[in-house]
This record gives structure tokens, sequence and C-alpha cells, in this order.
């Protein structure tokens, strides 16, 4: 069982493990961060956020590079696994944390257009 804080934002009770409490987070998702004084630890927040727990999102995308790695017909180029490797972290990103975060989803479509420019003469 975890303990309960107080809520920075509104003085209201927050589990000991969250930034604000969860009725704060509900009407303002960004609300944790303004809360870090050291840059660092807001960056790292804000990253948690966007991107889930470091751990599991490392763990999901390891699991995704480890199943491509399975089943490769050895044909693709470096850069093409490079591209695929970028793909398989970015879509971690979208499993593991916010995936409403668009970048996440921009950052896959730049992978998959940079490789079928290159395919394409570009």
């Amino acid at each position: 069982m975890s303990s309960l804080s107080i809520c920075p934002a509104c003085d209201g009770p927050k589990e000991e493990s969250q930034i604000v409490c969860t009725a704060c987070f509900k009407a303002d998702p960004k609300a944790p961060t303004r809360y870090y004084h050291d840059p660092l630890e807001r960056v790292l927040a804000e990253r948690k956020e966007q991107h889930g727990d470091f751990k599991v999102q490392f763990e999901c995308a390891q699991g995704l590079k480890r199943i491509l790695k399975e089943f490769d017909n050895k044909r693709s180029t470096s850069t093409q696994h490079e591209a695929l490797d970028q793909i398989c972290h970015k879509l971690s990103r979208i499993v593991t944390g916010d995936p409403t975060h668009a970048d996440h989803w921009r950052d896959i479509a730049g992978y998959a257009t940079l490789i079928m420019n290159m395919l394409e003469g570009k």
C-alpha cells in the first residue's frame, strides 16, 4: 500500500509516488512538470509522461527488435535495419507512453519516408 502526501497544485491528498494528484493531472496533464525545480528532473518527468517508464519502454523496444531479428531474411541494408530499429523504438514509446504524442507517429513516418526516398533514388 502506498502512503499519501499533499498535492502541490491543490493541497489535496495524492499518492506518495505521484507528483500531483489524479484530479490535477486529469485537469492539466502537464501539471507535474511545473513542480520540479531541477531542469533535469523536469525533463525526465516530461519524458516519462511522453514515453512511459524508461525500463518498460526499453524492454518493449528490445522485444520488438528481437522479433525483427528472429525473422530477418538478411535482405535489408544496414540503413534499413537502423530505420527499423528506430521505428521499433518509436513504437515502444507509443505502447508504453502517450499514444497521442504526435511526434512519435511523425518520427515513424519520417524514418519510413527516408527509406522510401532512398529506394526511389531521391
